[in-house]
């Protein structure tokens, strides 16, 4: 079971859960989401390197950190991508940062187009059902389905997001 808090979690977020059958609610409704999206063979934004990174931590890093560090990750990768403008970016790093959850794991390091991490994009493909279907961010609140993830840039964003926060 999830847990609940009463009031806002941050002044930077204004989430709010203020009762045990509304969280009850909310983690069954993000089931029910991330179940129809992997049967449409649709990614959940920041999911499909979170996944990963718990599988490799052994679920040392748990899912809501794994999935902190994917966003993270897509955000930046969204922005160099040229679809995200920086000051969205930012405000995505900011409330991160601002809930103290983590941005990189050494896991995400990629060394010669190999990783863990790039390994993942292909399992992820084959669990969505052949198709690689990856949802990256054209504003905050506006996903877009790219199919294709460009090693370089995504090298790019890791080292961003080791070197610069």
């Amino acid at each position: 079971m999830p847990i609940c808090w009463p009031k806002p979690i941050s002044k930077a977020c204004n989430i709010s859960f203020t009762a045990a059958p509304n969280c009850i609610w909310r983690t069954s409704a993000a089931q029910a989401t991330r179940s129809r999206a992997a049967l449409q063979g649709r990614s959940i934004f920041g999911h499909w390197s979170a996944h990963k990174l718990e599988q490799l931590t052994d679920f040392e890093l748990r899912h809501g950190e794994a999935v902190s560090i994917g966003i993270a990750l897509d955000s930046v990768y969204s922005w160099l991508l040229g679809m995200l403008d920086e000051a969205s970016l930012h405000r995505i790093i900011h409330l991160l940062k601002t809930l103290r959850l983590p941005l990189y794991h050494p896991l995400l390091e990629i060394e010669d187009g190999e990783s863990a991490i790039v390994a993942g994009l292909e399992e992820f493909r084959e669990h969505l059902g052949g198709r690689l279907t990856i949802s990256l961010l054209r504003a905050i609140g506006k996903g877009e389905e790219v199919h294709a993830m460009d090693l370089e840039l995504l090298r790019k964003a890791v080292n961003m997001l080791r070197e610069k926060w």
